[in-house]
């Protein structure tokens, strides 16, 4: 998954987290929200590592 892949899905994830924050009712055993914010915590990882990679080569690179 790409950067941008993974920084939308983000923003995806924390609009329906805040949407169940406004509106609990629609969450009562908030579920839904504890399974987003879980998933949203692995892409950020996710993201994190990427970000990683794309500056170990880009300083590969240069040194090289």
């Amino acid at each position: 998954m790409t950067t941008g892949g993974v920084k939308g899905r983000i923003q995806q994830l924390e609009k329906r987290v805040k949407a169940f924050t406004r509106k609990p009712f629609r969450d009562p055993k908030r579920f839904r929200r504890g399974v987003w914010k879980l998933l949203m915590g692995s892409l950020k990882q996710e993201l994190n590592n990427l970000q990683e990679r794309i500056t170990w080569q880009i300083d590969k690179l240069t040194v090289s």
